[in-house]
């Protein structure tokens, strides 16, 4: 197949998205070896690029899970809340002889537990706004990498044309 048709064939099959190609082989040091040079080069990147965001989506996964399990926590937080409150409860009818007592013994209970509540929340919190911030970073990273890749697409489109329009000029000079 003659070199420039490679080319072609490649920068076509790149501008459609296929990136699953075997590199144009480069056998000499003039333009079209260069042109070709310069595609494989291209296809690399676009490898990078794609593992890049496929690292990018992994990490967010990785966060996504670790909110989930923060949330879990809560949620067992809150149930052993609801068992203590339940357990106060249950006290308070079978000492009600001893009103003062379960009051100031309610009280004690309800102040732990506010505070052991509070902390998780603030414990929550915290993983919620490193989660916002991380979401933030990887949403960052994915426009820039989205940019890159338009970029590298739109320089593959101007390949492409390059490269029909070098092909056409050979073919008219029969070379």
């Amino acid at each position: 197949m003659k070199p420039i048709k490679q080319i072609t064939e490649v920068a076509v099959e790149i501008a459609d998205g296929n990136l699953k190609l075997q590199t144009v082989k480069v056998t000499s040091n003039d333009e079209i070896s260069k042109l070709a040079a310069a595609m494989n080069k291209m296809l690399k990147n676009l490898h990078g690029l794609f593992r890049q965001v496929s690292d990018s989506a992994t990490t967010t996964a990785a966060t996504s899970q670790q909110l989930a399990a923060s949330a879990d926590i809560t949620e067992q937080t809150a149930e052993q809340i609801a068992v203590s409150i339940n357990e106060i409860a249950a006290g308070s009818t079978i000492q009600s002889k001893d009103v003062s007592k379960v009051v100031h013994m309610m009280e004690e209970v309800i102040e732990k537990n506010v505070r052991q509540v509070m902390a998780a929340v603030k414990s929550v919190s915290k993983i919620i706004e490193e989660s916002a911030a991380t979401s933030e970073e990887v949403a960052a990273a994915t426009q820039q990498q989205t940019a890159s890749i338009e970029e590298v697409t739109t320089s593959s489109e101007e390949l492409a044309n390059l490269s029909k329009q070098l092909e056409e000029q050979v073919a008219r000079f029969n070379i």
